[in-house]
């Protein structure tokens, strides 16, 4: 089950943050988020390390285990972060973590696309939030497939 979903600009602003699982203490996701960033910049400062021919796929798989959790991430090439935390239950594989942050990385290029869209600024888009919510409301009923 995803309890949260975020999507943090490339200067580490979280551009959007969402939470499932009821709005349980919004700050714990909050927290975990910005732990993620840390992992985020290891990875690429990893994947600088390992010269410029190297091909980065952009699903970073489990960024780090927490204690009910999974947080995975996703990298954009324009350096936007996405993160998933799901509940440590789930069981779906890699391959459906990475099909759903591909249609999330579609949606919020969709969005930023938009010519009132400001960078910088919240993520105020109402076919986003009802797009999320219908993404969200297939994975959690297990009927999230990679098509």
């Amino acid at each position: 089950m995803i309890e949260c979903l975020c999507i943090i600009e490339k200067d580490n602003f979280p551009a959007l943050l969402r939470v499932y699982s009821g709005g349980k203490d919004l700050n714990k996701y909050h927290y975990m988020c910005y732990c993620a960033i840390d992992i985020f910049e290891e990875k690429e400062q990893a994947a600088r390390a390992g010269g410029v021919g190297k091909q980065v796929d952009s699903y970073l798989g489990t960024l780090y285990p927490a204690q009910e959790h999974k947080i995975h991430g996703y990298i954009t090439n324009t350096g936007v972060r996405m993160v998933m935390i799901l509940d440590e239950k789930d069981g779906k594989d890699g391959s459906l973590v990475k099909a759903f942050f591909k249609k999330l990385h579609s949606l919020h290029a969709e969005c930023v696309s938009n010519p009132f869209h400001r960078d910088g600024q919240p993520i105020v888009s109402k076919k986003l939030e009802r797009d999320l919510e219908a993404l969200v409301r297939l994975w959690n009923s297990d009927a999230f497939s990679l098509r």
